[in-house]
């Protein structure tokens, strides 16, 4: 009963609050009216000023444009004029602008909001349907969103366009170059006439690509002709060839024909190829014949040098010759008789009357030869390496005295230890390299007049004493494997011009 009695008293206020309200009276409701309609012409007027004149000429024209795609065109910052005008077009031409099939104006706004370009767009449908050709506004705007002018390639399309092979508009060559089988250059001119594939045209190979593979073909196939006269006669086989391998594959293009419309003849690459071959043979056979005459003339040189060393060799035998007659004088086997008669049997007794021969009192008898000293010798380690200064293998600085009478010397080192510590105490960048044995043998034969000398294990420049060997001892000490070889050379410093003189050991040196 409480809830029933609450929801009456609500009731009852709500009737004397309606009852308390005072209704306009019938001037007041005009006057509201009145101020209604003239906000409402009001906005009529300025609705009709701004957006009236697009809508009455899409109206009359049957474009299909509503007011308030007008009015949303405003706030989306579309130009009206561009919207009304490409569906007047597309109306006019006979293209659907159907709003869920066709060219609606939902369609147009969104690919003006995406970047595209709405009146290239219509006017390549145009020129599409015009021409009988398959183009509908999806696919016109994903080429023009695509970056590709959608009426150039209708157009194309069309009328099909030239490209020349090579381009010459970069100031290159205007013509290919090719050689036949023969080796004849061939230079070529050609002109592509292409038309524009729109079902590729989306992802496919631009007019460089289509340059670039008819270029390919054309020296394809003048190099697989026999002779450059046969390309000459027939230049359709040129174009033929070429377009036998499908070079507009996976483009934007469909390639209507290749016409030759250059060739000329250019050199005898073959020729010229031969010549060189020929030319660079000639080389090397003349410096095979001057690497053999080089050859010879050494062999020539090592013979003049063993004849000199045989020479020596004579002019010693001949010079023991006499110390042998005298010894044999002295010893007594020899005598000559006062009458010429023959010399007696050694030992005999004398006959009597005889008398035993003697030298002419006007010779002086010839003083005794003095026994021959032997040279002391000291062995040393046999040496295996050299060091290198300005490519030239170094060795110590002679007196002049040494220097005349003919000595050459090296620094020799046993092992990489010595030439080390030889490297430390020089100033010198200095090149540690194997002392090899056709090295020594090439000194020993090209000059046998000279003493060649090794300084073994050396540990600086400016060593007091310095113990050599001879290269010819080197050189059998390497053959054989000998670890040790003999010193028979002493190396004294001069501290004065900071030179050493050599002197043959005549005592015996422990190194």
């Amino acid at each position: 009963m409480s809830r029933r009695w609450a929801a009456q008293q609500k009731v009852a206020v709500v009737f004397d609050f309606v009852a308390e309200i005072e209704l306009p009276s019938f001037g007041q409701a005009m006057v509201g009216l009145g101020v209604v309609a003239i906000v409402l012409g009001l906005l009529i007027v300025a609705i009709s000023a701004k957006w009236g004149s697009y809508w009455i000429q899409a109206y009359m024209s049957g474009a299909d444009i509503s007011m308030t795609s007008l009015i949303a065109m405003s706030f989306l910052r579309i130009e009206h004029r561009l919207i009304v005008t490409a569906k007047i077009m597309a109306r006019q031409a006979g293209l659907s602008i159907d709003r869920n099939t066709g060219m609606s104006t939902n369609r147009l706004q969104a690919h003006h909001l995406a970047g595209g370009d709405v009146m290239n767009v219509v006017q390549a449908q145009i020129a599409a349907h015009r021409a009988g050709i398959d183009l509908d506004f999806d696919r016109a705007a994903a080429i023009d969103l695509a970056g590709r002018d959608v009426l150039l390639a209708v157009q194309t399309s069309v009328s099909p366009k030239v490209i020349h092979c090579p381009r010459n508009d970069s100031g290159g060559s205007h013509t290919l170059s090719a050689v036949a089988k023969n080796g004849v250059e061939l230079r070529v001119g050609a002109r592509v006439t292409v038309r524009t594939n729109l079902e590729q045209l989306i992802g496919g190979a631009t007019e460089e690509t289509i340059i670039a593979r008819v270029g390919q073909g054309i020296i394809t196939a003048i190099g697989s002709a026999e002779s450059h006269m046969d390309v000459l006669e027939m230049p359709s086989t040129i174009s033929k060839g070429a377009i036998t391998h499908g070079l507009d594959s996976n483009t934007a293009f469909a390639i209507v024909s290749i016409d030759i419309y250059d060739i000329d003849v250019g050199e005898n690459i073959g020729a010229r190829l031969q010549s060189d071959q020929a030319d660079a043979d000639t080389r090397i056979a003349r410096a095979l014949a001057e690497g053999r005459r080089a050859e010879a003339v050494a062999l020539e040189q090592k013979m003049r040098a063993n004849v000199s060393r045989n020479r020596a060799a004579f002019v010693l035998a001949e010079a023991k010759v006499p110390a042998a007659l005298a010894d044999a004088f002295r010893a007594g086997p020899l005598r000559r008789l006062p009458n010429g008669s023959s010399s007696e049997r050694p030992g005999s007794p004398p006959r009597p009357g005889s008398t035993p021969a003697r030298l002419n009192d006007h010779s002086n008898p010839r003083s005794p030869t003095p026994p021959t000293t032997t040279m002391n010798t000291t062995p040393v380690a046999t040496p295996y390496y050299v060091l290198i200064f300005d490519k030239s293998r170094i060795g110590p600085t002679l007196t002049a005295a040494e220097s005349a009478s003919s000595y050459q010397v090296i620094y020799g080192f046993s092992d990489k230890k010595p030439y080390d510590t030889f490297c430390a105490n020089s100033p010198r960048p200095l090149t540690p390299y194997p002392l090899v044995k056709g090295y020594l043998q090439s000194q020993i034969e090209m000059a046998p007049d000279v003493i060649h000398l090794v300084v073994v294990d050396a540990t600086g420049p400016h060593d007091a004493v310095l113990y050599a060997a001879t290269m010819q001892s080197v050189f059998d000490s390497q053959k054989t494997q000998n670890p040790q070889v003999t010193a028979s050379f002493r190396l004294t410093l001069n501290a004065d011009n900071e030179s050493y003189a050599v002197q043959p050991l005549d005592e015996p040196a422990l190194l």
